[in-house]
């Protein structure tokens, strides 16, 4: 199913959301509308979650089925509300810290920003249990915000 959406007027779906085949994290503050339009369309159970105040969680998080990578200025209620979903979180505290934009994810593997420092990736690994390569997409280190990938594609 193909649905148009914006989130407060803004068509970069990708930087107030993030979702795998059973969860869809999206900010606070969404029309309840665009909260079920989510649900529906993903077939996903909806989380509303902000990050050190912020919006931008697609930008901040990441996650596959065993685990969620998260920047180092989530409070500990974000990190609560994540492993309240029987996740296992990594709170990164590289320099490069925004997730979302950083890491590609899925069951199978992970995509990284080639400048995130082994101990990073490290972590990563563990939380995500998937192996870690770094890697550029169309010479975008920002390989999280360049693509979407799921389990299936």
């Amino acid at each position: 199913m193909l649905e148009l959406l914006d989130f407060n007027e803004n068509p970069n779906l990708g930087v107030y959301c993030r979702a795998n085949d059973k969860i869809a994290f999206v900010c606070k503050g969404l029309l309840k509308k665009v909260k079920i339009k989510i649900e529906s369309v993903l077939d996903v159970k909806l989380i509303e979650l902000n990050i050190a105040d912020a919006t931008i969680i697609g930008s901040l998080l990441t996650f596959n089925s065993n685990g969620a990578v998260v920047t180092d200025f989530a409070d500990e209620d974000a990190v609560k509300i994540i492993k309240d979903q029987g996740l296992e979180v990594c709170v990164i505290s590289d320099k490069l810290n925004a997730a979302g934009n950083d890491i590609l994810v899925n069951d199978n593997g992970a995509l990284v920003h080639p400048d995130l420092n082994d101990a990073s990736i490290k972590n990563i690994e563990n939380t995500l249990k998937v192996p870690v390569y770094k890697g550029t997409i169309s010479s975008l280190k920002t390989v999280g915000m360049a693509a979407v990938v799921t389990n299936k594609g």
